[in-house]
């Protein structure tokens, strides 16, 4: 990718929000998406068909980037993947995806 004039000059924000950086933000993020939707249980499907990307313009701490996020968004997400008093053992389908990709 060739940074941008103003980039060199040292406007670091300009470059945080520019569009081909969203581009690579939003594509990484849909490869963890499917690669979570591999490794998920399927006993009824609902957590693997609610892992999607949610991309936020005004991301990070100070809201001056791109951010994707990879999220289950079922009610039982946090217990299929981490586990609870019930499942003890959790499944990691987001945690491994991440790892797949990176």
């Amino acid at each position: 990718m060739e940074v941008s004039r103003s980039a060199r000059r040292g406007d670091l924000g300009s470059l945080l929000t520019d569009a081909r950086i969203r581009a690579v933000v939003t594509d990484t993020a849909e490869q963890v998406a499917a690669y979570a939707r591999t490794f998920a249980p399927v006993e009824t499907g609902a957590f693997r068909e609610s892992i999607r990307v949610e991309v936020n313009d005004r991301g990070g701490v100070k809201g001056d980037r791109v951010t994707a996020s990879v999220v289950a968004t079922t009610r039982h997400g946090a217990a299929t993947e981490f586990g609870n008093s019930r499942t003890p053992r959790g499944h990691y389908a987001l945690l491994r995806a991440l790892g797949a990709v990176t």
